[in-house]
């Protein structure tokens, strides 16, 4: 629980820790005293040293969850974390923002500027795939980036971007990214770009290939290659009716359905998509010969969650099934407007140590029972007669 008016520090939150980040600047800006919550309430301003990001982390503390770690600090307004491992709260999928919790040496009132020699200060900056909602205007910028086509490189961050619409907030999901007007019904953000420029700028980034699924129904893991990390962008309005830009990783956008958890922090496989001759297409003049088309660009697949030869990027995990099981997670995305779709960017960057969950293999199903009466009787052709 968190305390007040108590020498010494405690403080909860969700989840466990994650992969480790660098070069994140913590500046407490403003203290709160809930007592209804049984907690306390902070927002910090959090900015990376490399590109200057401001991000507001609002974050709060109901009172009770697994005691984690604590630490105290009684100097500056500012203070510089080179090295830290940030969290990663399976089990708050349902909060949207990751709980952050302090506790006081003094209580202090509602609005008053939080005292630093005073404060203990869980720094827990969302920095790992959890919602992170920053003031528009002070994301990074594209400037230096190299445009082929639609789709934007930067060299110096190693990210690409490629601007889009969300189809959906909720319901099937079968593929994360299409070209416009492709599946809507089941793909969760529409690219407008050139498969084949979004290909060649993942290319720039030295990636080596996965391996590619020889058909829809090739459920085995994408093993081998280079994983990248998704992210969407998005605009959202916060407590009080402002805008803010929020960065979520892709897999925090989805629901493994059969777990109702998010997906496993497996990134994504580049396996690449490839060329084939195909015959015309009814209507073509006679005597019309075959041509070979980049496949990607024929079906508009982009980043697929259920395994297709033909997609640049792919969900790695070993499947159950070929259409896996994912939904959307209309929590964490923007209102569908169907007239008026919003705006999103996916951000593209190569996984680095710790971003992968090394123990995501396949596609996690619940448990089947153990109890022979709970068990099914097996029918013929299913070990049975």
């Amino acid at each position: 629980m968190v305390c007040f008016g108590k020498r010494y520090p405690i403080f909860t939150w969700r989840g466990s820790l994650g992969s480790i980040h660098r070069g994140l600047i913590i500046e407490p800006t403003r203290f709160e005293h809930q007592r209804r919550l049984s907690g306390s309430v902070v927002s910090c301003k959090v900015r990376r040293r490399e590109t200057g990001l401001i991000a507001w982390i609002p974050g709060f503390v109901a009172g009770t969850g697994s005691l984690s770690g604590a630490s105290t600090w009684g100097g500056p307004d500012r203070l510089e974390i080179p090295w830290m491992e940030p969290i990663w709260p399976a089990e708050a999928i349902h909060v949207g923002l990751m709980d952050i919790g302090i506790s006081t040496w003094d209580a202090v009132d509602v609005g008053e500027p939080m005292p630093p020699s005073t404060l203990l200060l869980l720094i827990l900056a969302s920095v790992h795939g959890l919602p992170v909602d920053v003031i528009p205007g002070t994301e990074p910028t594209r400037a230096g980036s190299i445009p082929l086509g639609k789709v934007f490189y930067s060299p110096q961050s190693g990210e690409v971007q490629v601007d889009g619409v969300l189809n959906l907030n909720r319901g099937f999901v079968e593929y994360v990214a299409c070209t416009a007007g492709v599946k809507p019904h089941e793909t969760l953000v529409s690219l407008d770009c050139d498969p084949a420029d979004l290909q060649g700028v993942l290319l720039l980034l030295g990636l080596t290939n996965s391996r590619r699924p020889e058909s829809e129904y090739d459920l085995g893991p994408l093993s081998g290659g280079d994983r990248v990390i998704l992210s969407l962008r998005f605009e959202v309005l916060d407590g009080e009716g402002r805008k803010r830009l929020r960065t979520i990783r892709v897999e925090n956008c989805l629901i493994n359905a059969p777990m109702e958890r998010s997906m496993a922090r497996c990134g994504f496989s580049f396996t690449g998509s490839g060329f084939q001759w195909l015959d015309p297409p009814p209507g073509a003049p006679e005597g019309s010969a075959p041509r070979e088309h980049f496949m990607a660009r024929v079906t508009g697949e982009l980043v697929a969650l259920s395994h297709r030869p033909w997609a640049i990027l792919d969900n790695p995990l070993a499947l159950p099934y070929p259409d896996g099981d994912y939904f959307a997670y209309s929590d964490v995305l923007p209102h569908h407007r169907r007239d008026d779709p919003p705006a999103v960017t996916l951000l593209i960057r190569r996984a680095v140590a710790g971003d992968v969950d090394p123990k995501a293999i396949r596609m996690e199903l619940p448990p089947r029972p153990l109890n022979p009466d709970t068990e099914p009787p097996l029918r013929e052709g299913e070990g049975g007669r």
